[in-house]
């Protein structure tokens, strides 16, 4: 018998359908609450780049309803962001992977940024900038061209597993809802991880080898 009888995905309803259909197969609870709304900023005046690099779903959305594209070439954060991209009917020259290290991912897009050329990010208010602070601020132009803001949710029910897409998911979470000591933890990417370790060293916790659906349900079955 299933030790899992009840889920969070802090994403809407509808984005995990793989995950709601593997769910409903073995008679366990889903939920779907997002804690985190983004808020476009308008009227910015975009520089031309060469490089444009977008380093979230979220953050790529917002850009692409309200923005055109003025850079050469298209570089996304992880797999979720690339998948916008390519939806809007873009070319992507580069991809990192988002459950690398910065570190690494920088030395891997270094290698496709000559001397002579800039990149331009589009960042939230609350980015991490975790890779903005790995790239030479010689070759950097970036804005904030989206808000990232709190959805407070007080949810009474406690969950065996919940699934975090972000630190700022995790951070307007813990403002209203408390986590129990036996509950899992997913975290998605590296600084999600982070920003719970950083709340609570004693949760129990696993991160996500890779950001999407078949990485999320492979790991739901070794908790199972």
């Amino acid at each position: 018998m299933s030790t899992i009888k009840s889920i969070l995905l802090t994403r809407e309803a509808g984005s995990y359908k793989a995950v709601e259909r593997w769910c409903a197969d073995r008679d366990i609870q889903l939920k779907q609450v997002p804690f985190i709304e983004v808020e476009a900023i308008v009227g910015l005046k975009i520089p031309p780049t060469d490089w444009i690099f977008f380093s979230s779903p979220k953050g790529a959305s917002s850009y692409l309803r309200h923005y055109s594209i003025h850079a050469n070439k298209i570089a996304a954060l992880g797999t979720g962001t690339a998948l916008v991209l390519k939806e809007a009917g873009l070319n992507l020259e580069f991809i990192g992977e988002s459950t690398d290290e910065p570190e690494r991912i920088r030395q891997k897009f270094n290698g496709l940024l000559p001397d002579n050329s800039f990149v331009f990010f589009p960042l939230g208010n609350l980015s991490k900038r975790s890779i903005v602070n790995e790239i030479n601020p010689e070759k950097l132009k970036e804005l904030i061209t989206y808000k990232t803001l709190d959805q407070l949710h007080n949810l009474r029910e406690k969950f065996d597993v919940i699934l975090f897409t972000s630190p700022s998911n995790f951070n307007s979470f813990i403002q209203t809802n408390k986590i129990a000591n036996d509950t899992q933890i997913i975290a998605m990417g590296k600084t999600t991880e982070k920003a719970i370790q950083d709340y609570n060293t004693a949760f129990k916790l696993h991160t996500l080898t890779s950001p999407n659906e078949a990485a999320l349900i492979s790991l739901l079955e070794n908790l199972l």
